[in-house]
């Protein structure tokens, strides 16, 4: 019986014990992330195997239940609950380790993120230039600003609408006419391809310098070379009509022009004459000559002007194989009195065999009137790098001659640099040091000419330019002394170029294909015609009509009337001034006038006035502004994006690209930026499907000169790899575009997503993630060793941690703005608390009934 009542008592123990596990759920129903136990009970065993008499009951341990709590929002962005196994990691003040599936963080004042009780969150730093997590670290958000990031990369998702084609279905092409002096053998060059398409094709006729070479026709891009045949001397065979048939035969030309031969076509080709300016030093001295044959009959003729150095002399022309010398006229003193209209009257008059005329034409620049002067010129030359000084005779002739030039060493020290003038005598003292080596310089020497400006001075008789940079010092050369006088004779120069190519289209072209349309109005007057070209390109500038109005009465004024009551046929109506007895008295200018300062017809036209001559009323009175274009296709040719990109500093640059559409699928871009300037262009060309055929490689948009001195932009262009940048048969739109910069940012907020990255939010709208949460799984959780304030701690039941990250390795996710609530079911626990107590109820009757039977033993021996 005394067994019993020791069972009874190891009833009530154990259900007291069960009673408190039950207590401790019950209080951790609100605690966040608890996880409720269940306690664990055995039988006590006493006696011989087979025979054993049980001795009670004893509570073995707690058993942990680690489901799932429910997730509660709360909202605040750094509350978190985890959806799975595992827990967060903390950190005490002295690195002492902890995990915790209570997940209601805040930051401290010095950016930790702690738990309630100030533990540290532990994370893997990211590496913010390549992403990369780093080690589990103290999770720390250092306030501050957010660095700028510069554009280096730039996507724009955009269509272009393959229907259109600058603006044309048809356009009247660029031409270009290549005129010679033989009849009948000029071409004109048409562009296939109106418009810019148009633009930019060159045409070269090339001399092949040999003999018995046939004609032929290549093409390398918009470069067309027409290489001219000859005969048997190397003289070029090729007519007008050869060398139309020759494109018309070469695939590769017919697709860029089309040509077509003036007059009989018949004449044969040939190189424009080499031309050589011969300049004086007087005004309106200058005399162009221009070889009389193209090619290499026009090459290597000379042209040697003469001072004969005496007085009384006549002009004269000696002609020599190819060249030619001129012997100018001299005055009763000497000097040289022949006139540019003197010079090519001479030319012109000798007509004889083997004359100059049958080598060159000449023309006088200006009106002729100069006479023409030679300048002598000499180099006075020094030991010294740098030092040489050029030397020029002010005038030309024999009035430049026996001018000399002397450098004089004083042989003191400390002495200024001077000139002196004696006659033509010109004295240059070179400055000393306090040591007596000279040290005037070429600069210095100029300088001292062109400063001495005084009458008689040497400003008066000579010109000086230093070779070289001039910083070398002058010395004193071997002859001091040196005489300008080679104004007698000089050979200006040879005709030469013309043998082998004469590019007619560079630089000149072929352009203005689909341009504004223009129009001039001849009068008969001198100096009267104007013409008008349309303000608008296109069919906005045709048939805009001009028409001069007699008004047929006296004393009336100037008057512009524009007529657009009909849009398609807008008639600018020119009311001319009269006098008094009724004569037109309007001239070019004035109309002119009128017109561009007129609002209704600045809007329309600009006038240009060939010179101020009179007006009359031409016959017809109406003359209309027309091929502009033929046939308009409604659709835009023009479309443009613009996207904010940012400097090194962090400014912000809006980027305009614009698209011009110069044919089916081909665009040209070219860039706008708001700040600093860009000169980046380009080509893009879609094929037959739609998708980009060009460019090959991405273009580097690159804007210089930014007004806050930030680095120069290189942005990349993704086009190649982009398959959203398309020319289909859409209007011209854009879906999206990205890039890669962003301006500098202040720290807004800090936030925790459901992937566990710890998200900085700055000023600039950038997310810039600085930790990931790390969490730390258990081969038992039941092993872990609870340490208070919902913490717990390795143990050897529990084994060592193993770190990851959420929904990684088998840990679970995070649910971010919320918490997990305590697994306690209140009604299990109700339960077992019934349970218990009446367990605890029962022992105690235990105890008490065995109380009772050895009160009756005792009672026996009464």
């Amino acid at each position: 019986m005394i067994g019993s009542l020791y069972s009874g008592i190891s009833g009530l123990k154990a259900n007291t014990n069960a009673m408190a596990v039950i207590g401790d759920n019950i209080a951790n129903v609100n605690t966040t992330g608890f996880k409720s136990s269940r306690a664990s009970f055995a039988d006590v065993l006493s006696g011989v195997t087979g025979n054993e008499t049980g001795q009670g009951v004893m509570m073995t341990g707690q058993n942990a239940d680690w489901t799932q709590g429910a997730p509660e929002r709360t909202g605040n962005a750094t509350d978190l609950a985890i959806t799975g196994d595992g827990l967060f990691v903390v950190h005490d003040s002295v690195g002492a380790e902890y995990y915790t599936r209570t997940g209601n963080f805040q930051f401290d004042n010095a950016g930790n993120l702690v738990t309630n009780g100030g533990m540290i969150v532990q994370g893997y730093k990211i590496d913010p230039a390549t992403g990369v997590l780093g080690a589990v670290s103290n999770i720390t958000i250092e306030s501050g600003n957010c660095s700028p990031l510069v554009t280096s990369e730039m996507t724009v998702n955009l269509n272009l609408n393959a229907d259109d084609t600058n603006g044309l279905d048809e356009s009247v092409g660029s031409t270009l006419t290549a005129d010679y002096t033989n009849a009948d053998s000029n071409i004109t060059f048409t562009a296939v391809k109106g418009g810019a398409a148009g633009n930019d094709i060159s045409i070269e006729y090339v001399d092949p310098a040999g003999k018995d070479k046939s004609l032929s026709v290549d093409v390398h891009g918009t470069a067309i070379t027409v290489n001219l045949a000859t005969d048997g001397t190397g003289a070029i065979t090729s007519t007008a009509n050869d060398v139309v048939a020759a494109i018309a035969a070469k695939s590769a030309a017919t697709e860029l022009i089309t040509a077509v031969a003036d007059g009989t076509g018949l004449g044969k080709v040939g190189i424009i004459a080499a031309t050589l300016a011969v300049d004086s030093t007087n005004d309106n001295s200058d005399v162009i000559f221009t070889a009389v044959n193209g090619g290499i009959d026009g090459n290597n003729i000379s042209i040697e002007y003469v001072d004969p150095g005496l007085a009384n002399q006549p002009l004269g022309i000696v002609v020599v194989g190819n060249a030619i010398t001129v012997n100018l006229e001299t005055d009763a003193d000497g000097f040289i009195a022949s006139t540019a209209d003197h010079v090519v009257a001479a030319i012109a008059a000798d007509v004889a065999p083997g004359g100059a005329a049958e080598l060159v034409t000449a023309v006088a620049d200006g009106d002729g009137s100069g006479v023409v002067g030679i300048a002598a010129t000499l180099a006075v030359d020094s030991t010294n790098d740098n030092s040489d000084v050029t030397f020029t005779a002010v005038n030309g002739g024999i009035a430049g001659n026996n001018i000399s030039i002397e450098y004089v060493d004083p042989g003191l020290a400390s002495q200024p640099l001077g000139i002196v003038v004696v006659g033509n005598a010109i004295t240059v003292n070179l400055e000393t040091d306090d040591t007596g080596a000279i040290t005037s310089t070429a600069n210095d020497v100029v300088a001292a000419i062109a400063a001495d400006v005084a009458p008689g001075g040497a400003a008066e008789l000579v010109t000086a330019a230093a070779d070289g940079d001039g910083s070398g010092v002058v010395n004193v050369p071997a002859s001091a002394s040196a005489n300008l006088f080679s104004g007698s004779g000089i050979n200006v120069a040879d005709l030469t170029g013309g043998s082998s190519s004469i590019n007619f289209a560079n630089p000149t072209g072929l352009t203005g294909g689909g341009g504004a349309a223009a129009a001039t109005v001849n009068c008969a007057n001198d100096n009267s015609d104007v013409t008008f070209t349309a303000v608008s390109g296109g069919i906005a500038g045709n048939n805009i009509s001009i028409e001069y109005v007699d008004p047929g009465l006296a004393n009336q004024p100037l008057d512009i009337v524009v007529d657009d009551s009909n849009p398609y046929d807008i008639t600018i109506i020119v009311n001319l001034a009269t006098g008094t007895g009724g004569a037109i008295t309007s001239t070019a200018s004035e109309i002119v006038a009128d017109i561009n300062t007129n609002a209704d017809t600045a809007l329309l036209v600009s006038a240009i006035a060939e010179g101020e001559g009179v007006v009359n009323v031409p016959v017809p009175a109406s003359t209309e502004l027309i091929n502009g274009v033929d046939v308009a296709d409604n659709t835009p040719d023009i479309y443009s994006n613009t996207i904010t990109v940012y400097d090194s500093l962090g400014s912000a640059v809006d980027l305009t690209v614009q698209y011009t559409c110069v044919g089916h699928g081909r665009w040209v871009w070219d860039v706008n930026p708001s700040d600093g300037s860009s000169s980046s262009t380009g080509v893009i060309s879609f094929d037959e499907k739609g998708e980009l055929t060009y460019p090959a490689a991405n273009p580097t948009i690159t804007i210089t000169g930014l007004s806050n001195v930030a680095e120069d932009l290189e942005i990349e262009w993704d086009l190649v790899t982009n398959n959203n940048f398309t020319g289909y048969s859409l209007l011209s739109s854009t879906s999206s575009q990205i890039q890669n910069g962003y301006a500098a940012g202040t720290l807004q907020s800090v936030s925790v997503d459901d992937e566990g990255f710890v998200v900085k939010t700055y000023s600039n709208g950038k997310l810039i993630p600085g930790y990931r949460i790390a969490l730390a799984g258990f081969s038992s959780y039941a092993g872990l060793a609870r340490t208070g304030d919902n913490l717990y701690s390795e143990s050897l039941a529990s084994g060592q941690p193993i770190f990851g990250i959420p929904g990684n390795g088998g840990l679970g996710g995070i649910n971010s703005r919320s918490l997990e609530m305590s697994n306690v079911d209140l009604a299990t626990e109700f339960v077992r608390m019934i349970t218990t107590q009446r367990a605890f109820q029962a022992n105690s009757r235990v105890i008490t009934t065995s109380d009772e039977i050895l009160q009756e033993l005792i009672n026996l021996k009464r």
